[in-house]
């Protein structure tokens, strides 16, 4: 009879808690892992573990590495929590592909028991082999397993590690890649994977591959992406060069976006891409983000209007039209109130975009119109872009406007940010120029504040101190009249002090429903303690007449 055929991507996990007769415990974890699963050394698989147990908020200390003859490494630690003596020792045994996970509770500032000391001491593992050496290159493997399309290539690409030995052979499996089986996610993770490794030139490979991937914008977009990462003037250049020979499109823009994105974080290089890229911006799916890296290119004095001057009837054409779509959708909205469909937060923002790009032609007639129909847009983002571009250039504003956007909760935060792009934070009203107001409007951050159906109330705020720093939470009380039930749900806000006023809090809880026997001071405590344990995953916050148990994942 024929031996079964093995399954590689088996995976599996076995948990056995070992006690003793006072009660003291040791569980021990065994992960098989995927075939597929390579790492470079030994150091970056301990790597990967100690960051996986930093990620739940845990200290590291006395850390241990050794290897036996037998094959098999170790790596012992203890976990340890700022706030208790108490901690978790933790040991790692790597034995080809199993992973063995001991774990027993320990005083952090007292030896660990005889009990758990013993066990760790003597606990080794069995010397049958069932995983693969992690160490091992498996990349010839997995290109085979591709060849053929064997189910392990799709289940396991994403352990294999490739270095640059294996370039050419990602050349060929990206290029060959067969479309019809689908499964192009794996062609979009090699794409990737090449961009990474180092010291190799894959300029003509990507004209190549570019040029041959028309009927494939997603791998083209990915490409693109790749490229801009590099942050470098030749890559800039070989971007230009690709997107003037073909331009991906896709139904999902934010691939697209992603091509511009790397460079926001350096506007000296992004400066480079203009004005070449405005001969794109006609194309639906890259407008938005080729005039909003070129209006903040402006905001930073990075480049002057000229550099777009030449573009500017188009802006201007593009920016009316605009203005009358969103002038219909007002409408809509006005007197429609049952559905009130909302104001599409591309649109809005490219509006911001023209406004700030359109300014210094404020002068020119058919400029002048476009800024007098602006008034008409009632969206406050719109309208604060406006009055800080006006305070910018030294010209009037009204004061009752002003006072007006910063009353209103939605206009609030806009104006805010806007002036404090333009330096002219002096021009936001006194009255509304603390922490406590920005936090009230930050309640309603991707939502509106409606006066007719919610209500909101301050109801304190408290001085906090969470890991050696001083922080200040805004309490509020919230409701809709709509909602079925009528109760108020409580929210803190928590910022950092010493940093000026933020419109980022620090954290940001979810809503405390308030039980009719529950005192206002009661569910500050609550969402207080919820917020001091808010880095322990497994803590709740026990409410004596509320519903079940109040932890950091919320209600």
């Amino acid at each position: 009879m024929a031996r079964p055929k093995q399954n590689h991507t088996t995976r599996f996990i076995k948990k056995t808690i070992y006690k003793n007769e006072n009660g003291e415990a040791v569980s021990v974890e065994l992960n098989k892992s995927h075939d597929f699963l390579m790492f470079k050394n030994l150091d970056s698989a301990w790597a990967l573990r100690k960051k996986l147990y930093a990620h739940k908020k845990y200290t590291i200390i006395n850390e241990e590495t050794k290897s036996s003859t037998k094959g098999y490494h170790e790596l012992q630690m203890t976990l340890a929590d700022t706030a208790s003596t108490r901690g978790v020792l933790v040991k790692n045994i790597l034995k080809d592909g199993l992973l063995y996970e001991l774990k027993g509770v320990v005083d952090t500032v007292e030896k660990p028991s005889t009990f758990i000391t013993e066990f760790f001491a003597n606990f080794v593992p069995k010397d049958t082999i069932i995983g693969r050496d992690l160490f091992e290159d498996k990349v010839p493997e997995f290109f085979n397993a591709l060849d053929t399309n064997d189910s392990i290539a799709l289940d396991g690409y994403r352990y294999i590690k490739f270095e640059t030995k294996h370039a050419d052979a990602l050349k060929k499996h990206i290029s060959e890649f067969d479309l019809s089986k689908g499964e192009r996610q794996i062609q979009l993770h090699l794409i990737r994977e090449l961009a990474e490794l180092k010291d190799i030139d894959l300029t003509e490979f990507y004209k190549s591959f570019y040029a041959k991937s028309y009927n494939n914008s997603t791998a083209q977009a990915v490409l693109l992406q790749e490229i801009a990462k590099k942050s470098d003037e030749a890559s800039t250049k070989l971007l230009l060069e690709l997107m003037e020979t073909d331009l991906p499109l896709l139904s999902n823009t934010f691939n697209i976006s992603l091509i511009f994105k790397p460079y926001r974080e350096n506007l000296e290089l992004a400066k480079k891409l203009y004005p070449k890229l405005l001969d794109y911006s006609s194309i639906p799916e890259y407008k938005e983000p080729i005039f909003s890296l070129l209006s903040e290119l402006l905001m930073t004095n990075t480049i002057k209007p000229k550099l777009y001057k030449k573009y500017r009837t188009q802006i201007l054409n593009d920016a009316k039209t605009l203005i009358k779509r969103q002038l219909s959708r007002d409408i809509v909205n006005t007197h429609n109130d049952f559905y009130n469909p909302r104001t599409s937060k591309t649109n809005t923002s490219l509006l911001e975009d023209y406004v700030i790009l359109l300014y210094p032609f404020y002068t020119d007639r058919s400029v002048e119109q476009f800024f007098n129909q602006i008034s008409l847009i009632e969206d406050p983002g719109v309208q604060a872009t406006y009055l800080a571009q006006l305070l910018k250039n030294g010209k009037p504003v009204s004061e009752q406007k002003l006072t007006d956007m910063a009353l209103d909760i939605n206009g609030r935060l806009p104006l805010f940010n806007k002036l404090k792009e333009t330096d002219m934070l002096s021009h936001f009203r006194a009255a509304y120029n603390s922490q406590q107001y920005l936090a009230e409007a930050l309640l309603f951050e991707g939502s509106k504040y409606n006066p007719a159906k919610d209500s909101v109330v301050f109801v304190t705020q408290k001085s906090l101190l969470f890991k050696e720093k001083q922080y200040t939470g805004y309490y509020f009380k919230k409701r809709n009249k709509e909602d079925y039930d009528k109760n108020f749900s409580m929210y803190v806000l928590i910022f950092e002090n010493g940093k000026g006023l933020q419109t980022k809090p620090f954290y940001e809880s979810d809503a405390m429903r308030i039980e009719d026997t529950d005192r206002d001071k009661d569910v500050i405590e609550y969402l207080t303690e919820a917020f001091e344990l808010k880095d322990r995953k497994r803590a709740d916050i026990y409410r004596p007449h509320g519903y079940g148990m109040y932890g950091h994942h919320g209600l």
